[in-house]
Order: structure tokens, then sequence, then C-alpha cells
């Protein structure tokens, strides 16, 4: 797989000069991580890569594989909608830590409603270990404590991505 960073790299996702990426990305099966969501650059726009870049990518490439890194949030209603939309769009939540998630108002509830099965199959955990600053296995913990069924966490945790890396 690949990774894009449009705060970094600054393109925007959508950006047609980035076609050849796309098109060699889907042939090979291989999935593209791209940024979505908040970020801490003030030389780029905070909606550099949003939902809706991602939902333009996954009409323009069916094919390719695309994981919204982060979640999108504090979109994530909007990016839990474009992941049920395209069959080939997932979210990942790395940088956000599970207990805290779980809380009113943590933006995180359209992905927690009815226990996470509304996107059972279109979430996987992440994590970004160095930004946490503790353990994954920490951090898996706290996802083992949100308020999710068997399932939905073994989904989250393991099967989604063994699933999606085709492994």
């Amino acid at each position: 797989g690949g990774t894009l960073c449009p705060f970094i790299d600054g393109v925007r996702p959508d950006d047609a000069g980035l076609a050849p990426v796309y098109e060699t990305a889907a042939r090979l099966g291989a999935p593209l991580w791209i940024h979505t969501g908040n970020h801490f650059s003030t030389r780029q726009p905070l909606d550099i890569s949003t939902w809706r870049e991602i939902d333009r990518i996954a009409i323009a490439y069916p094919d390719l594989v695309v994981i919204a890194g982060h979640g999108g949030w504090p979109w994530i209603a909007e990016m839990a909608a474009v992941c049920r939309r395209h069959r080939n769009v997932y979210l990942e939540f790395s940088t956000h830590r599970g207990r805290l998630m779980g809380k009113q108002g943590s933006g995180w509830e359209p992905l927690l409603v009815a226990g996470g099965r509304l996107a059972e199959d279109k979430v996987m955990f992440g994590t970004t270990e160095w930004v946490n600053g503790i353990p994954i296995d920490d951090l898996a913990r706290e996802v083992e404590a949100l308020d999710l069924s068997p399932s939905v966490e073994r989904a989250w945790l393991r099967n989604n991505a063994l699933r999606v890396l085709r492994r």
C-alpha cells in the first residue's frame, strides 16, 4: 500500500495530477492510506483532506481501496456515510484514543451508535504509538473498553485490517 499526507505533501487528494498514483494502486490492489481530517499545519487549510475528497476519489476510482487515515475527525458522521456508500472505503482511527472516543461529545458517536454495528466492516484500529505515548496493547485495551459487541470489537481490532490487507 501507499500513503498520501495532503497537509505535508501540499496537494489536495482529489487533484487530477494524482490519477497515475490512484490508477496504479487500483491495478495492483494496493490500499492507499490518505490522511483525513484535523492536522496541525498552519500552511495548509484545515479542510485540505476531508470526506468530500475521499468521496470524489471513490467515485472516480471505484476499484481503489482507500483508507481514511484518522477517520476524518472531526467530520466522523460524514466520513461514516462515505464509508457506507463506497464498498472500497474504510477508516482507521490512529492518533485517537479509545478512552476518549467513548465520551459524549467526542465526535465519534456516529461510529459508536448501535455498538458500532453500522460500521462493523468499515473501521480499523490503527495506532500512532509515538503520538499517544503509550504501548499499542494499552491502546487496543482502550478500544476493548468501548461498548462494542464482541464481533464488532474483533472486526475493528483485527479482522477488517486482515481482510483489507488480503492476509
